[in-house]
């Protein structure tokens, strides 16, 4: 077997511990950003693929990756001899990652996911669409790290802070309008906050 599959295997033992019948994998980090330091390469670290757009599912007898159409071929070439399927994201024939999870999990089972992977719109979307197929989602379940034994750590890059030039509006002001946010969700939940 290669290492592809050894680490998938790994991963599905970490699931079958935590009752997770599906692991959800988006290519993030946990600001939601496309370019990512080597600490959240983990659809890489677990299916080989190298492209920038790309979620990853995991049962007990399927591994799938979705991306779209600019990584179609790149896909098909690191994904060879992986077990993990190409899905080809934007095709009519091919289901969103939450239609496929609704109709290939078995009610009552649950979609593990990190929480710090998906914003908090698009976690009661996916948990709105899964309990219609009565499927729970857990965003608390990530056994990367028992998994990926040597990943690399998080960037200690400190943060700074953009000049009002390039920001469009002060720090200050902005977490101010952000911390605010909470309290007048009621009032606009379409509120853009950033």
């Amino acid at each position: 077997m290669n290492d592809i599959v050894n680490r998938i295997n790994a991963y599905r033992a970490e699931m079958a511990k935590a009752g997770v019948a599906a692991a959800l994998l988006p290519r993030t980090d946990d600001h939601l950003s496309e370019y990512i330091s080597a600490h959240w390469h983990i659809v890489r670290y677990l299916s080989g693929f190298t492209g920038s757009a790309a979620t990853m599912v995991i049962t007990m007898d399927k591994s799938l990756l979705w991306t779209d159409s600019r990584y179609f071929l790149q896909a098909a070439v690191q994904l060879e001899g992986t077990g993990v399927e190409l899905m080809k994201d934007g095709l009519p024939e091919t289901p969103s990652y939450t239609e496929w999870l609704a109709d290939n999990l078995p009610a009552g089972s649950a979609v593990g996911i990190n929480g710090l992977l998906i914003s908090i719109n698009d976690a009661a979307a996916l948990a709105e669409a899964l309990a219609k197929a009565g499927i729970s989602l857990d965003t608390g379940f990530d056994p990367t790290d028992k998994v990926w034994t040597d990943r690399p750590a998080p960037s200690a890059d400190k943060a700074f802070v953009h000049d009002v030039k390039y920001a469009g509006e002060s720090a200050p002001s902005r977490m101010e309008r952000v911390l605010e946010a909470p309290r007048t969700a009621g009032a606009s939940s379409s509120r853009k906050l950033i």
